[in-house]
């Protein structure tokens, strides 16, 4: 067997987030030059990450068999790399999405490879990987406009996907072992599943700040080009936030080191809620900007946090904890994504659900938290 090459696992990693970075930007792009409506666009949106769902739903039950399986991490980068080439053609969109849906295989079976036991610290370094590469796939495109050749965006995110495949082909072996090395502590959260209900709010707490993130990722850009500023504005504020967020990764995992890390959870989720009224409430530069400063830890805690909280709950597997959470994210996002419908033309008032759904998954961390608590005093 070849032997693994992390650094390999790390590019590929990278590669994928390039290409999600280049399609969050090329996809909406696409929408408005095909003049698609509302509608059609939230059928885009609604059936690509139904086909997500499904994808990963599909290693979470097969998680003791497939472990962090090479040839589904494979499959989902041909597949997605396929979506975006015909996107970029003149199929119908909807053929589209779910191949480009099955981009999100690839995160979670990768982070499972990266990180195999639930710690902040290598988790915040995968996601700081993982935002290099999406930042430079919003400067890819943002150069492309520059230069007159949007229209190429999408076949360099396909090209993009396809090198990200084949690092993942030369990482190595990925079959190993399928648990995840945890302390021998007794403490029910790291040597045995969680019970169900903390499993339940804590699937329930990612699925609604997804819900908000959601919104904020798909709908932001079209915001914008709805109260008139340059189309290039999006790309600047998403990589404006994620630069700050690399920058407080570390802070972030610092804060939770060695302890739950539900309550940074619940901090940075609130500061999200912030995040969210300032957008519903003010159009200002200045909102916009501090908006996506506070979205950033938001973005950042949740989406470091969230995925090691899971893996803390299911600790029979390398990829378990990894693929309920990209469930829960992906169900969550359906829910952010059809809320659309309620607002025409992309107005503010998007904003407010979004802010709503970040309070429900504050106080969903809390419950989980506190019945984690209560079950650990009583044994």
């Amino acid at each position: 067997m070849r032997p693994e090459r992390p650094s390999l696992k790390l590019l590929g990693l990278g590669l994928n987030a390039v290409f999600i970075g280049q399609t969050a930007l090329a996809v909406p792009n696409a929408f408005v030059s095909r003049d698609l409506s509302n509608g059609q666009i939230v059928s885009f949106n609604v059936l690509l990450v139904s086909v997500a769902i499904l994808a990963n739903a599909a290693l979470f039950a097969g998680r003791r068999r497939i472990g962090s399986g090479q040839i589904p991490l494979l499959l989902g980068s041909v597949l997605a790399a396929t979506g975006a080439i015909l996107l970029a053609t003149t199929a119908p969109p909807l053929v589209a999405a779910p191949f480009i849906a099955c981009s999100s295989v690839v995160f979670p079976l990768t982070v499972s490879q990266v990180s195999r036991s639930p710690d902040p610290g290598a988790m915040a370094r995968a996601r700081q990987f993982f935002i290099v590469g999406y930042v430079i796939g919003l400067l890819s495109v943002s150069g492309l406009a520059l230069t007159g050749l949007s229209i190429a965006s999408l076949g360099v995110a396909a090209a993009v996907q396809f090198l990200s495949l084949i690092a993942s082909a030369l990482s190595g072996n990925h079959e190993r072992s399928v648990t995840t090395d945890v302390p021998a502590t007794g403490d029910r959260a790291t040597s045995s599943a969680a019970p169900i209900k903390v499993i339940v709010l804590a699937a329930a707490a990612v699925f609604f700040m997804r819900s908000g993130d959601a919104i904020r990722q798909s709908y932001l850009p079209l915001y914008i080009h709805h109260i008139g500023l340059p189309s290039g504005t999006s790309s600047l504020l998403m990589a404006l936030t994620a630069v700050i967020e690399i920058a407080v990764l570390p802070l972030i995992a610092y804060w939770a080191h060695g302890r739950p890390g539900q309550g940074v959870l619940t901090i940075t989720t609130v500061v999200g809620c912030v995040s969210f009224l300032l957008l519903a409430t003010q159009s200002h530069s200045w909102a916009l900007v501090s908006s996506q400063v506070l979205y950033a830890f938001f973005v950042a805690g949740y989406q470091s946090l969230g995925i090691v909280w899971m893996q803390r709950l299911l600790p029979d597997s390398s990829s378990g904890g990894a693929a309920l959470y990209t469930v829960a994210v992906q169900s969550g996002s359906v829910l952010g994504l059809v809320s659309a419908l309620a607002s025409p033309n992309f107005s503010a008032n998007l904003f407010l659900f979004a802010a709503c759904f970040v309070a429900v998954a504050a106080a969903s961390v809390l419950l989980g938290s506190a019945f984690s608590r209560r079950e650990v005093s009583q044994e």
